[in-house]
């Protein structure tokens, strides 16, 4: 049984290099096996590598791994060549420490197993071995060649068979937290060097469509396959797991995506010249009210915000009142103030208006002072923007941009967004806030709400389970202030349009003044006041939002089809070298077209 496991061991890793040569040969096998390792490796990273080195180091692992992550990153600074030699030198000497651990293991699941596992089980090896095979290989330079990629990867190969007979003695002498600390810190090297490119964007559509859907099959092996942990399905006591709580979030927030989709779409295309001459008006306390009114009648949460703040900012809408409209805009809203008087009270409701007043005028003010005017941009590595083309005004046509070009955009941050929530649900316990009181349950609160990306209507009803599990009202307070609007997404966008400093402030300031107003709201509101809840409601989502549902599931893979899986991936800046603009929308776009060579690649870098 043990020959049989190290024998699919290697063939699993073997099969990376013949994978890649088979590629190399030709440019649409290449950017399949791109988009299959694309989808797999940090897929597999995340939800079976990195949970096993927490379960043995706790969150040291996860700080171990940003800071590999962050060293790569940094190391691009020094051009392509450093960064590649860096991320090796990391990369490689983790993975040979994780095939001995591997062999070790292999070892002794074997010496433990009544059964053979079967076909499953022969497929998990594989699968498991082979992300690793085709990261060594394809990160090996071509002239390396296949003797080159091979070399390296029968490395790998015989750590493994060193660990299968000698591994467990060696783990017995060395700490585990040793060895899993080393992998984890390698593993968010390896994040990196997976996630980051400088291949050229290219301008086949068979070429997109092959690499979408080997991004999908990749996905897709990782997790219909089952692995020896599931940490999809566990969760903290009472908690819902990734599981059983992304699919509800999904459906939940569908209809406000394609709203605000739809609403991006309809703004670019009808937009007046007068309505962002009348944003454009007075100085930045007449624009941040004029955005806050803009907001007012629209019915979206932070999903739908977050393509009409990109659409307003490539207008030319000032930096205040789109700022101003980001984080208004979802907490004043009807549908979240009648959500809001029905589980929080009208107390909590009153003071949750009037903070989102003050810290929508506050950021506003302050991201209006460091902005980067649009027509500077291009000074710091920003693309240029194309003349106003003429717009066919109709309902066609605002489907077109918001469900095409609008939803490419902003399409990974949807997903990435909802899929952080659900982690979030499930990792962390809300009782903990409970044991840290006031005022540090506010600072974590606030906090913890950047990274969520969750809707007003979403974050409030889990604000009002945080009070009744024991967090203060200002915790539940600076939760539902920061989270719908100072997420990441509207971070990036920010950063993008008007620069790293625009985004600090925002960011930095909606956390200080809802941490303050939090404060302010401990010694106003008793947690009396609020109605009581159930922790756990059970909610039957109407059909309207399942249709919704399916119609954003087939949009986005078409979006990843279109665009393909890298410079879909690019609006999220984990692409540092692939055009947004290798897409068919490229000339729809606001930015400049890149040239392209006679094999049809376009040259240059996408800058962020």
């Amino acid at each position: 049984m043990l020959f049989t496991l190290l024998a699919l061991s290697v063939v699993g890793l073997l099969l990376g290099p013949v994978l890649v040569a088979l590629g190399r040969a030709r440019a649409v096998l290449s950017w399949t096996v791109d988009g299959f390792t694309l989808g797999m490796l940090p897929l597999l990273v995340l939800i079976r590598l990195l949970p096993h080195t927490i379960e043995s180091v706790g969150l040291w692992a996860v700080l171990l791994a940003m800071a590999g992550f962050a060293v790569v990153t940094f190391a691009h600074r020094g051009g392509h060549a450093v960064e590649a030699r860096v991320g090796r030198t990391l990369v490689l000497p983790t993975l040979f420490v994780h095939a001995l651990a591997d062999g070790a293991a292999l070892a002794v699941s074997t010496s433990t197993r009544t059964g053979t596992g079967g076909l499953l089980l022969g497929a998990a090896v594989v699968l498991h071995r082979l992300p690793e095979g085709l990261f060594v290989a394809s990160t090996s330079a071509p002239a390396d060649g296949m003797r080159g990629m091979m070399r390296r990867v029968s490395l790998l190969a015989a750590s493994t068979v060193v660990g299968a007979l000698a591994g467990s003695r060696l783990l017995s002498v060395v700490p585990d937290a040793l060895f899993d600390g080393l992998v984890a810190f390698g593993l968010g090297a390896m994040l990196r060097v997976a996630t980051h490119t400088h291949q050229h964007a290219t301008t086949s559509s068979r070429t997109r469509a092959a690499s979408g859907l080997a991004f999908f099959t990749g996905i897709a092996l990782v997790l219909l396959v089952p692995g020896p942990d599931d940490v999809l399905r566990r969760a903290q006591p009472r908690e819902l797991s990734v599981a059983s709580s992304l699919l509800p979030l999904f459906v939940e927030t569908a209809p406000s995506i394609l709203l605000g989709l739809f609403a991006a779409g309809a703004l670019h295309v009808w937009m007046r010249p007068w309505m962002t001459a009348w944003l454009r008006g007075g100085g930045a306390f007449q624009q941040a009210a004029r955005g806050m009114a803009f907001g007012l009648p629209l019915p979206l949460c932070s999903c739908g915000v977050l393509p009409m703040a990109r659409r307003l900012l490539t207008l030319g809408v000032p930096a205040a009142a789109v700022a101003a409209f980001a984080i208004a805009t979802p907490e004043l809203g009807v549908d979240s103030a009648l959500l809001s008087l029905r589980l929080l009270g009208l107390p909590l409701t009153l003071a949750r208006a009037i903070g989102s007043v003050v810290i929508a005028f506050g950021v506003a003010l302050v991201v209006a002072k460091v902005a980067i005017p649009a027509a500077s941009l291009a000074s710091f590595g920003a693309p240029e923007e194309k003349a106003p083309a003429p717009r066919k005004r109709s309902l066609g046509a605002a489907l077109a941009d918001g469900f095409g070009s609008t939803l490419d955009h902003n399409g990974a941050w949807i997903l990435v967004g909802l899929m952080l929530a659900a982690a979030i649900e499930a990792a962390i316990d809300p009782t903990m806030i409970a044991r840290l009181g006031a005022p540090f349950d506010v600072v974590l609160g606030a906090v913890v709400a950047v990274p969520v990306y969750v809707c007003a209507q979403g974050a409030t009803p889990l604000a009002a389970v945080l009070v009744h599990k024991g967090a203060s009202v200002g915790a539940a307070l600076a939760f539902l202030w920061v989270g719908p609007s100072t997420n990441l997404p509207i971070l990036a966008v920010l950063r993008r349009e008007l620069g790293a400093r625009a985004a600090w402030a925002f960011g930095l300031t909606s956390l200080a003044l809802a941490i303050g107003a939090g404060l302010v709201a401990n010694r106003f509101v008793r947690p009396g006041s609020l109605p009581a809840v159930h922790p756990l409601v059970a909610h039957a989502h109407h059909p309207i939002e399942w249709a919704a549902a399916g119609l954003l599931a087939v949009l986005l893979f078409a979006s990843v089809l279109r665009v393909g899986p890298r410079a879909w991936l690019s609006a999220m800046a984990l692409e540092g070298h692939v055009h947004d603009h290798d897409d068919p929308h490229a000339e729809e776009h606001e930015h400049v077209e890149l040239p392209a060579d006679d094999d049809g690649h376009a040259h240059g870098h996408h800058h962020h």
